[in-house]
């Protein structure tokens, strides 16, 4: 569920045009959703696939104008 947030934020911060702390934000998330779920996670974020966070740093990649990147996501 960390991962989750961390990718929302990431996506907050690509809007606010801040690059780097969209950046930490990502890689954060990536390392979250590594380490798997936690016994303290709901059950509800059963949808955060692998394809959640590759769609949802497309977007924050996206919204920071790298679009090649966004795209290979």
């Amino acid at each position: 569920m960390l991962s989750l947030f961390a990718m929302r934020e990431a996506g907050g911060w690509a809007l606010l045009g801040d690059p780097s702390a969209t950046d930490q934000a990502i890689v954060r998330a990536h390392r979250l959703y590594a380490k798997g779920p936690s016994d303290a996670d709901p059950d509800w974020p059963e949808f955060y696939t692998p394809a959640e966070p590759a769609g949802l740093e497309a977007l924050a990649r996206a919204d920071r104008d790298q679009h090649e990147r966004a795209a290979a996501g």
